[in-house]
């Protein structure tokens, strides 16, 4: 009889925590990202659905996602900026200066003003170095962005 009780009594007390959690939740606000969309059955993606045509565009996407997503997303600035255009910010255009970034950032701040800018524009956040990544796999990674970017 009173382990019955016992289950009775965790049972409620599950419940009532578990109605002050939603009561909690329902106060925070939802953000709504105009770069959604909808795959069905309630999930939604902040990235638009990137046609991938080619092995390469589908081994940018798997290295975007493994390295750079955890800080950027392409559309708006998170612990990093977007990286969408990102072509058209910096000398990103020169692809020997990206690898050059990407490969040792700390190194490339000290001589460049930009990047030494973001450093202050994220409060004092520094991009990781990815010095094991050959410049196809950049470029493929750059490829990902780029669709995402039209």
């Amino acid at each position: 009889m009173s382990r019955q009780v016992d289950y009775i009594l965790q049972a409620g007390l599950a419940l009532l925590l578990s109605a002050g959690i939603w009561k909690c939740v329902q106060h925070f606000p939802v953000t709504v990202f105009k770069q959604e969309q909808n795959f069905g059955c309630g999930t939604v993606s902040e990235y638009p659905a990137i046609e991938i045509t080619n092995q390469s565009l589908a081994n940018g996407k798997t290295l975007f996602m493994s390295k750079c997503a955890s800080c950027h997303n392409m559309y708006k600035a998170t612990t990093g900026p977007a990286l969408v255009n990102f072509r058209e910010r910096g000398k990103w255009s020169d692809n020997k200066e990206l690898y050059a970034w990407i490969h040792n950032p700390s190194a490339y701040m000290k001589k460049d003003l930009y990047t030494a800018s973001l450093k202050k524009q994220f409060g004092g956040q520094m991009m990781t170095a990815f010095p094991d990544l050959k410049p196809e796999e950049i470029d493929a990674i750059c490829e990902y962005i780029e669709a995402g970017s039209k």
